[in-house]
């Protein structure tokens, strides 16, 4: 009986401990890495969006708060979007991404100034009839607020 109180007690204190070791370490509120593998399925997944023409299904944040200028945020990120479809007809395919690293703060449509990441996603513009053209467009990626996680919230037209 005193040999299972003893390993009850034990196992308390180094829970208690654990803890408070990992409640004071400084990196646990950090943002996580925004690593290769989720900058290329963050691309595919935009690629395929813009593909479709239709800025709904390319995913970006969007302002869905009930606020008055919510309509017409939303509208400003579409146009963003429009601006970086493929022309009618055409598609995409992409061919390669490129981590930017930190772009420092930035104010993103109805997003307050936030730390920014960015990768470019170089495509080929495929359309009937004509040769391939290369274009690059960028991503912004901001703090989720959810965990420390990046998510995509604009993009970088380079003409």
């Amino acid at each position: 009986m005193i040999g299972v109180l003893t390993v009850v007690v034990v196992a308390a204190i180094a829970a208690v401990i654990a803890f408070y070791l990992s409640a004071s370490d400084d990196s646990a509120n950090a943002m996580k890495d925004y690593t290769p593998q989720r900058q290329q399925a963050a691309a595919e997944s935009i690629v395929a969006g813009l593909n479709t023409h239709d800025p709904k299904n390319v995913p970006l944040l969007r302002n869905t708060s009930a606020v008055p200028d919510a309509d017409a945020d939303n509208a400003q990120i579409n146009a963003d979007i429009i601006a970086a479809m493929p022309p009618p007809g055409c598609r995409y395919m992409l061919a390669s991404v490129t981590d930017r690293g930190d772009q420092g703060v930035q104010k993103l449509p109805w997003f307050s100034p936030h730390e920014t990441r960015r990768f470019d996603m170089t495509v080929h513009q495929i359309c009937p009839g004509q040769t391939e053209v290369e274009r690059t467009i960028g991503v912004l990626a901001i703090p989720s607020g959810m965990g420390g996680y990046w998510a995509e919230a604009s993009l970088v037209v380079n003409p």
